[in-house]
């Protein structure tokens, strides 16, 4: 981030493109892009309110905006039409938005966000919707023109380095006592340890001792789908770098009380007490927006 804010050419974004799957999400980086001048494809649900808040952002910037239609442009005389119009259904009309995508902007490099976010079951589905248009495109556009980009969500497990898994235990090992009441009266449920136990590495590569660092900060609250749609987006992000040779963004973005989220009532109770427990913070959408956008720049 610091990089980004002391290099001001790199935020000159006129002549990138970047195709926004779920264009309109909280999370997205659709105002940043936009306010930086860059060419967004936008993919979004066909609601005339979505496609009017996307555009009136588009009209108020320096960037540009693309986006499907129904019907031949000409015909579509007012804003209210073209809004009617506009958009389509990652679920439905998948093959066609791929197939659009694949054509667009042909010869431009493109930079391919999955953003569309829905609760339950329904994740997973337009993850793999996702999934499927993203890997379309790095095989019908032209070799290396295509990055992935993702967020990866912080509720999920990851290889930390060994400092980061040191502090992880010396944090619960020195947790406050209300910390360990409360782990006691839920019976291990809350508060307990993220930091596993290291994974010998000798078995899988011949790492000659050498271990892996696990923290595992999958909430069960949040459920199976939600873990495998955002487990989807990392799967296709280490394909497309290895297999692919495509550039990829995968950043973990903070905790963010959009509403998305907070629209639970349980998960909001969390969220106004995350903060009471040190070192965690709830981050305000607008501030992940500028964070999260910042590493898609630098990435």
């Amino acid at each position: 981030i610091r990089a980004v804010s002391e290099t001001p050419e790199w935020l000159d974004l006129r002549g990138k493109v970047f195709v926004l799957l779920g264009a309109g999400s909280a999370m997205g980086p659709l105002p940043l892009l936009l306010s930086l001048g860059a060419t967004i494809v936008a993919v979004d649900l066909d609601r005339a309110p979505i496609w009017s808040r996307i555009v009136s952002m588009a009209r108020a910037s320096p960037g540009k905006l693309v986006f499907p239609v129904k019907q031949p442009r000409a015909e579509l005389a007012t804003d209210d039409a073209l809004f009617a119009a506009a958009g389509c259904n990652l679920f439905t009309h998948t093959p066609e938005i791929l197939a659009w995508l694949a054509g667009v902007l042909p010869g431009e490099p493109l930079v391919v966000g999955q953003y569309a976010y829905l609760d339950g079951a329904r994740h997973v589905q337009v993850a793999l919707a996702m999934d499927a248009i993203a890997a379309g495109l790095v095989k019908r556009r032209e070799k290396g023109s295509v990055t992935i980009a993702s967020l990866c969500t912080p509720t999920d497990a990851f290889s930390v380095p060994r400092d980061a898994y040191a502090v992880a235990l010396e944090r619960f090992n020195t947790a406050p006592s209300f910390d360990k009441a409360l782990a006691a009266m839920s019976g291990g449920r809350w508060c307990v340890k993220s930091a596993r136990r290291p994974v010998p590495l000798a078995d899988v590569d011949g790492g000659g001792g050498a271990e892996a660092y696990v923290v595992d900060n999958i909430a069960l609250a949040q459920g199976p789908n939600y873990t495998l749609a955002k487990r989807i987006q990392i799967w296709r992000a280490m394909v497309a770098r290895e297999d692919d040779g495509c550039a990829v963004s995968a950043n973990v973005a903070p905790a963010t009380a959009t509403q998305s989220v907070v629209h639970a009532r349980s998960f909001a109770w969390v969220y106004s007490g995350l903060p009471h427990f040190e070192p965690l913070e709830i981050f305000q959408q607008e501030t992940s927006n500028a964070v999260m956008g910042a590493l898609l720049v630098y990435d």
